[in-house]
């Protein structure tokens, strides 16, 4: 994982698993992602609540769904589709479930590891921007964060409802 052109895990790589996860609720899938991998997952939930299925039975249900940025956040849509951070290029994308595909939605540099995805009322995007790269364990022991943190605002989204 390279954030600002910096290896994220050549130090001490992060320890990190399933972290980014969406409901979709109009379908009826959970999707998740790990932190530091690029495939999204997506299983029903009508399978996450059998009890005759064998942990087995259940990990075969398990379905790959798209090879994407490393993301930190997620958060579906009304429509079925998942927006996803991208820590890698400092942008937001997309998994457009009718189409299969990764888009892109925004990247710009101010968006220093875009965190934890948010709707608000009239259909607009709220990202955080955490600069979790800029913490001391990945700058030689020294924080190089700035205040205040972020919150941005990404608008002409909205969703389908």
């Amino acid at each position: 994982m390279v954030i600002d052109g910096k290896d994220q895990q050549k130090k001490s790589p992060p320890q990190i698993a399933s972290d980014g996860i969406a409901l979709d609720i109009k379908n009826g899938y959970l999707y998740y992602h790990a932190l530091t991998d690029h495939t999204l997952y997506r299983i029903k939930t009508s399978y996450l609540t059998d009890e005759k299925l064998s942990k087995s039975g259940l990990e075969s249900k398990v379905e790959s769904v798209a090879q994407t940025p490393a993301p930190d956040g997620m958060l579906e849509a009304p429509d079925g589709t998942v927006y996803l951070t991208d820590l890698e290029h400092n942008g937001v994308v997309r998994w457009n479930a009718a189409s299969k595909k990764i888009e892109p939605v925004i990247t710009d540099k101010r968006l220093l590891w875009p965190d934890t995805l948010s709707w608000g009322p009239n259909g607009d995007l709220y990202v955080t921007a955490s600069q979790i790269e800029n913490m001391p364990r990945f700058n030689n022991g020294k924080s190089t964060r700035t205040e205040p943190y972020k919150l941005w605002k990404i608008t002409g989204i909205n969703p389908k409802q």
